[in-house]
């Protein structure tokens, strides 16, 4: 998704998440990408995941996320909310719900 970011206030990009993982953050987590629509890098703005492992799925609860976005004022930013697994095996896998996505300006 592609968001114009307001040019004054704090500007931050809200939203509820909830975690379902038989993974650790290690391995598998849900992110935040944020990268300029005109071009440049990607950056991780933002990241959770389960921190210690049993073999049981685990569910993190409905949970808010907030990242800052006042680096990207007046600016259009590519938004990527996505799972990351960074293990090759396709095992222990992790699903994220995500709602109410949002950005907020407070002045």
């Amino acid at each position: 998704q592609v968001i114009d970011v307001p040019t004054d206030g704090r500007v931050f990009l809200r939203f509820w998440y909830r975690i379902y993982s038989y993974d650790t953050l290690d391995f598998d987590y849900f992110a935040v990408y944020l990268r300029p629509a005109s071009g440049g890098a990607e950056e991780k703005a933002w990241f959770d995941g389960r921190i210690h492992w049993n073999n049981s799925l685990w569910n993190s609860g409905w949970r808010e996320g907030v990242v800052l976005l006042d680096r990207y004022r007046g600016q259009r930013v590519q938004v990527r909310l996505c799972n990351v697994m960074s293990n090759a095996d396709g095992w222990y896998n992790t699903w994220t719900l995500v709602d109410d996505v949002s950005v907020t300006v407070q002045r």
